[in-house]
């Protein structure tokens, strides 16, 4: 299955034109290389980078997914997106839905332990 690639965000800039939102990183790399100022992905990475640029940024590059340096969730959620051929859509939705789950299971255990008996507290002041 071939993965469409999302639609960047239309954004508003400053004269009132609607664009793509931008990567900074992107811009970064363009007027560095106008200057002839060379770089490599380390010192992409020390110029300090919203996490969320550099997910996508690493993303477009090709960057591999059992290497990936960015969010454990966008990793999980690409591998399973391969696995089951779904949208990208799809796939998040039954992932968070996962991870909820395992949440909620994982309090329901602690709140077991921390009022243990209290169903039956709450049985004997009915009348």
């Amino acid at each position: 299955m071939t993965i469409k690639h999302p639609i960047q965000p239309p954004v508003v800039d400053k004269n009132g034109h609607v664009r793509f939102k931008e990567n900074p990183i992107i811009n970064w790399m363009l007027e560095k290389g106008e200057k002839g100022e060379k770089f490599d992905l380390i010192t992409i990475a020390r110029q300090g980078f919203d996490r969320v640029h550099y997910d996508q940024f690493n993303q477009l590059i090709g960057y591999s997914l059992s290497a990936y340096p960015g969010s454990e969730d966008i990793r999980s959620i690409a591998f399973a997106m391969y696995d089951s051929g779904k949208s990208e859509q799809d796939t998040k939705i039954e992932y968070y839905e996962k991870k909820i789950s395992d949440i909620k299971d994982g309090l329901r255990v602690v709140f077991e332990d921390a009022f243990d008996g209290y169903e039956d507290l709450e049985a004997e002041e009915q009348p």
